[in-house]
């Protein structure tokens, strides 16, 4: 079972290995600072902790604010971070989450690896 750090996800819907969990948010919210929080939180219930693979279709401001999170609370040792800027040419916004899904596979699959893959879209 993974540890987010926040009670109503670990109570109402827990989530554990290899398990999907939707974040849904709308204008105005604080959508952002909830996942850097579940990031900088994260763990198992043991004393391993994962790691997190990011890859995020955001603007420069929102890369900004992640990116300055992860420095600040110490969690940037353990992130991998797949930016794409809003900006950025539209093939690279359609290869770059299959990049990290790829990714993702070889970990779990071959390395025996348990991470956080946090698709931003």
């Amino acid at each position: 079972m993974i540890q987010t750090g926040i009670s109503t996800i670990v109570v109402i819907n827990s989530i554990d290995r290899g398990q999907k969990i939707p974040l849904f948010s709308a204008a105005g919210l604080p959508h952002n600072e909830i996942s850097a929080q579940i990031c900088s939180q994260l763990g198992w219930l043991s004393d391993w902790s994962p790691e997190n693979l990011f890859e995020m279709v955001v603007n420069m401001e929102t890369a900004q604010f992640f990116t300055h999170d992860f420095e600040e609370n110490g969690s940037m040792e353990s992130v991998t971070l797949f930016l794409n800027l809003a900006n950025d040419p539209t093939i690279e916004c359609i290869i770059t989450p299959r990049i990290v899904l790829t990714i993702a596979g070889y970990l779990a699959l071959e390395l025996g690896s348990m991470f956080l893959s946090y698709l931003r879209i």
